[in-house]
């Protein structure tokens, strides 16, 4: 028989008062763990275990990896989550940085938003997938030339310069339009002109053809212009008491606050017409159109359009009356909807009620056009009824399919039936009037 050795032993407590002997060994029989004493120790040095379950608030762990199903967390912190994903970096070392910043230069990568503080160099960027391709806020400065669309508008910052297409250049030295040429000094030259100031108590113009137009601060207090074609005229400010354009197309109208008290036209136009604060008192015009009207103010007894209504680039009103893209509802309008659905008589094709529906005014009647009982009878249905949970009568826990609490009523005339359908395999039992029992019949 081989000899065994062993070592002395005690629990986990036994140990914690216990001093052995110097290299003396004992055996911790709680944890399944070796102590080793050293002649003054209490309790001794206790060895660790080879799936570590007894060490406890280790500094340092040297291991070649460490696999866990959970997450990992360093203090109370997440690090690692159970999904993988990097969570709760207070910092980055420098080398994890370097790695990081080599990885989002490596192409391609794509951002939802990229938020940077500082200072961004930029290769060949191209910005756009949204309605509004770039915004800055703040300062931006270009030391090159910027195209707009296909080389139509240049913006020359080296020669101070802007070209749009070939028919307008605004440089340092003046502008020039087509064949005319406003200099530096305010003099004009050229075929077509431009009116920098147009000041007039009562001025008249019975058959002018302007064909651009541009007016930083034109006034015209009593003006009168017979014919006046524009084909791209802008004025900052225009101010008429009662001003009259008999046979008047303006393509494109600008005004900061522009003011027109009465606009009286046979057949005019107004294509475009923009105005911060702008305001009409008065358009009379006999086949007149206004196209399009973009201001902040509009009043006006009444709008009529043969077209589409739209509140920017939503159609609200369609031009078949349809009300279209309404994306929310105020208090009033909201009432009046549910005033007018709460109105009889309602009529819908699918009704899909995702909350609790609570029906006050009458019974609810199914499967019928009007009411096929009394109006203390609250739901009336005509036809059959599917339940496919359980029904309760006098109550609100059913436990069965169905649960009667109070009692029920089978006239002698009807059957309550037990089994298939009626034959050999059915049995029923029916009230005898005539013996004042209860039968059990199989048929």
């Amino acid at each position: 028989m081989a000899t065994q050795i062993q070592f002395r032993k005690g629990t986990r407590t036994q140990h914690a008062s216990f001093t052995g002997a110097n290299a003396e060994v004992t055996v911790n029989t709680t944890d399944k763990t070796l102590h080793v004493h050293d002649g003054s120790t209490a309790g001794g040095i206790e060895a660790a275990r080879k799936d570590l379950a007894n060490v406890v608030g280790v500094t340092s762990l040297s291991v070649s990896g460490i696999t866990t199903v959970g997450s990992l967390s360093i203090g109370a912190n997440e690090v690692i989550s159970s999904a993988r994903q990097l969570k709760n970096i207070a910092s980055l070392d420098a080398t994890t940085t370097a790695t990081i910043e080599s990885a989002i230069a490596a192409a391609p990568n794509d951002f939802t938003n990229l938020n940077v503080t500082g200072i961004s160099t930029l290769g060949n960027t191209v910005v756009g997938g949204a309605t509004t391709q770039l915004i800055v806020t703040g300062n931006a400065r270009v030391t090159g030339i910027i195209t707009v669309g296909t080389s139509s508008i240049t913006l020359d910052g080296v020669n101070n310069r802007i070209a749009v297409g070939s028919g307008l250049t605004i440089t340092e030295s003046g502008i020039t339009i087509g064949p005319t040429t406003i200099n530096s000094s305010g003099s004009l030259s050229g075929t077509s002109g431009t009116i920098t100031t147009f000041d007039s108590t009562s001025a008249t113009i019975t058959n002018g053809t302007i064909t651009n137009l541009t007016g930083t601060a034109g006034t015209i207090t009593n003006g009168t212009i017979t014919n006046l074609t524009g084909t791209a005229g802008t004025i900052t400010t225009f101010n008429s008491t009662n001003g009259t354009i008999t046979n008047g197309t303006i393509t494109n109208l600008t005004g900061t606050a522009g003011t027109i008290t009465t606009f009286n036209s046979t057949d005019g136009t107004i294509t475009n017409l923009t105005g911060t604060a702008g305001t009409i008192t008065t358009f009379n015009s006999t086949v007149g159109a206004i196209t399009n009207l973009a201001s902040t103010n509009i009043n006006a007894s009444g709008i009529g359009t043969v077209g589409s209504l739209s509140i920017g680039a939503n159609e609200v009103i369609s031009s078949a009356r349809q009300l279209k893209n309404i994306a929310s509802l105020d208090a009033t309008t909201t009432a009046t909807i549910e005033s007018a659905i709460a109105a009889a008589p309602n009529t819908f094709t699918d009704l899909t009620v995702t909350g609790f529906s609570t029906f006050t005014n009458g019974p609810v009647v199914i499967g019928a056009a009007t009411s096929t009982g009394t109006a203390s009878q609250r739901l009336q249905v005509t036809g059959g009824a599917y339940v496919s949970g359980n029904l309760g009568i006098g109550t609100a826990s059913p436990a069965f399919a169905a649960d009667i609490a109070g009692d029920a009523r089978i006239t002698s005339t009807n059957k309550m039936r037990f089994g298939g359908t009626a034959g050999t395999t059915n049995f029923y039992i029916q009230y005898n009037s005539t013996t004042n029992s209860l039968d059990f019949v199989q048929g």
